[in-house]
């Protein structure tokens, strides 16, 4: 604004301008005042308009920022709601490869197999599977690598060779469309009754 002013001051002793060069100010009225104005108002709106479009620009670059903030609070949330689901889950949750391989396990898998979860990482599911529920065990997962869920009931040995009756819920792993692995959920059987039929048995 000073800036403007000091401007004015100068344009209004434009009379001795005019009669050192009145070749440059011939189309102009002789009152300073008639061009002066003009000038001063066209000044200030294009400074306004400047002031107006850069905080423009700053605003998309603002919600921006805030947007991205707001997501990842929301995926930091979701992630510990999660991670809170799989530590606190009295079952035995954990996680395959494609190719069959403990990824991840909870504490509980620790009381079903006698294994820390440390050392069935890396370990393949069928290491711990009955013999005579091997093929069924590797069925169930191949089905649920095609994208199906399974249910499958079954006996597996723990690690101090004593065997454990479960019953297991096999959902796919899908990211970007693709299955890449097997969530597993294990608990132990509710009866000694006749086995159930799985999900692929009963057509579902």
């Amino acid at each position: 604004m000073q800036a403007l002013l000091n401007l004015a001051t100068t344009l209004d002793r434009a009379g001795s301008v005019r009669r050192s060069t009145p070749h440059l100010l011939d189309a102009v009225d002789s009152s300073p005042t008639s061009w002066v104005l003009p000038l001063l108002v066209a000044a200030g709106i294009g400074l306004a308009t400047l002031c107006f479009l850069e905080r423009r620009g700053r605003r998309p670059i603002r919600m921006a920022r805030i947007r991205a903030a707001q997501t990842e609070l929301l995926l930091a949330e979701a992630s510990q709601r999660y991670q809170s689901l799989f530590d606190r889950n009295p079952h035995a949750v954990y996680s395959l490869s494609g190719d069959g391989d403990f990824t991840v396990a909870n504490d509980a898998c620790e009381t079903v197999s006698r294994y820390r979860p440390d050392e069935m990482l890396g370990m393949n599911f069928a290491q711990l599977i009955h013999p005579k529920d091997l093929d069924r065990a590797v069925q169930s997962f191949l089905r649920a690598m095609r994208g199906l869920p399974e249910d499958f009931e079954g006996t597996i040995v723990h690690k101090d060779g004593g065997t454990v009756d479960l019953q297991v819920t096999a959902l796919p792993i899908v990211i970007a469309d693709e299955v890449v692995g097997v969530h597993g959920d294990g608990r132990h059987q509710r009866s000694t009754r006749a086995r159930s039929p799985t999900v692929s048995e009963r057509g579902w």
